[in-house]
């Protein structure tokens, strides 16, 4: 990621955007599908994993609700969405219930995610295990960090917000045999809080995912990702151009 940044330092105007590929949380699809495609292409690309990748990860909660959705149907996971969370009421979609979930504070997600465990049974996530982060490695490719449980940081205490950024850091250092300076905030949220605390923390470059051009001006710790819509090359290269029409700041 400090060649994209340099690239983007000694670009001049006509020549070619310097673009670079990012994948978050743990995938073993971006091992087996996209990494081979990245090496063909010749693109470069980050991967933020999680720390718990020597030995895969745990489902995040919208996998989980995601499970439960297909085993036992919409009616009975909001049912219970509903007893966990009394002001939370009925949804009528799966969308607006996983829209009620994520803003649900962070100790009523962790119960409402174990007793989605009971009702729609254990949910088998295939994920980078550690041998995967290595031939990440190996093949030229960055690794950055994404949080060990995924977090909405800006709605975190202090506190906690330097342990997110922290657990689980070094152990996917000692994976990867190199210090991990890159960072991609876990939803993409962040704000001046969370930037600050991430630069205090060792962080040289942290992601949101804005839809803005990264500049020269640009802040570090607050850079721009562009989501990559999966119906449409075409509508992805309309996003592309949208965003490199905004100006970054």
């Amino acid at each position: 990621m400090a060649q994209l940044r340099q690239a983007i330092t000694v670009r001049r105007r006509g020549q070619p955007f310097p673009v670079s590929v990012t994948f978050d949380d743990d995938l073993a699809s971006h091992v087996l599908v996209a990494l081979p495609v990245l090496r063909r292409l010749e693109l470069p690309a980050c991967f933020f994993v999680s720390g718990a990748s020597g030995g895969g990860r745990r489902p995040f909660w919208w996998e989980r609700l995601d499970h439960a959705l297909r085993q036992v149907g919409f009616s009975a996971v909001a049912a219970l969405a509903a007893s966990v969370c009394s002001e939370l009421g009925r949804s009528t979609t799966p969308l607006g219930l996983a829209e009620a979930v994520e803003a649900m504070d962070a100790e009523r997600r962790r119960r409402l995610d174990r007793a989605l465990e009971r009702l729609g049974g254990p949910s088998a996530v295939d994920t980078l295990r550690g041998q995967d982060v290595r031939a990440i490695v190996e093949g030229g490719f960055d690794v950055g960090f994404h949080t060990r449980s995924h977090p909405s940081l800006p709605d975190l205490a202090d506190a906690s917000m330097v342990a997110a950024l922290t657990d689980g850091r070094e152990e996917l250092a000692a994976l990867v045999g190199a210090e991990i300076t890159t960072l991609a905030y876990p939803f993409g949220r962040a704000d001046a809080r969370v930037a600050l605390a991430a630069r205090a923390a060792g962080y040289q470059l942290a992601f949101t995912t804005e839809p803005r051009p990264i500049a020269t001006s640009s802040d570090p710790m607050l850079l721009g990702r562009l989501e990559a819509p999966s119906d449409s090359a075409g509508r992805l290269a309309l996003r592309l151009l949208r965003t490199l029409l905004r100006r970054a700041p």
